[in-house]
């Protein structure tokens, strides 16, 4: 697993673009302006995770949401970016979230909103993980 956690390394960022323009056509609430800068900062910590490839996919894709939950790369729309990170993540570890969509975004718009941290998200995302 750490041989397909370290091969992400370079394509995230484009990766989380092409899901936020599709998330942005569906969804007309959502910011079509992406802030590359602040995205890529807050990529800085995964990126490290990803670096040290552990194979943890759970840890890796709560880093990916975490960190772009809090960005503040979208005038709107983080949160939903950031589910569809973990779940993108989980995806490659051949996992997915066993609970509902409207849970899987209530923990995301907490986080985004600072009502829990990043830890927090890891620990849900680990209880809510389930083999594809």
């Amino acid at each position: 697993m750490g041989a397909v956690v370290a091969r992400t390394r370079w394509r995230d960022q484009r990766a989380l673009r092409a899901i936020h323009l599709m998330l942005a056509a569906d969804c007309r609430a959502m910011s079509a302006v992406l802030d590359e800068t602040r995205l890529s900062r807050a990529l800085e910590k995964p990126r490290r995770l990803v670096g040290q490839g552990d194979g943890d996919f759970v840890r890796l894709a709560a880093g990916y949401a975490a960190a772009i939950a809090r960005s503040s790369a979208l005038a709107s729309g983080n949160a939903a970016l950031a589910l569809a990170a973990l779940g993108t993540v989980l995806r490659m570890g051949g996992m997915r979230l066993g609970c509902t969509e409207a849970e899987a975004a209530a923990v995301m718009r907490a986080m985004e909103m600072g009502r829990i941290g990043a830890a927090d998200v890891e620990a849900w995302a680990r209880e809510n993980a389930v083999r594809a």
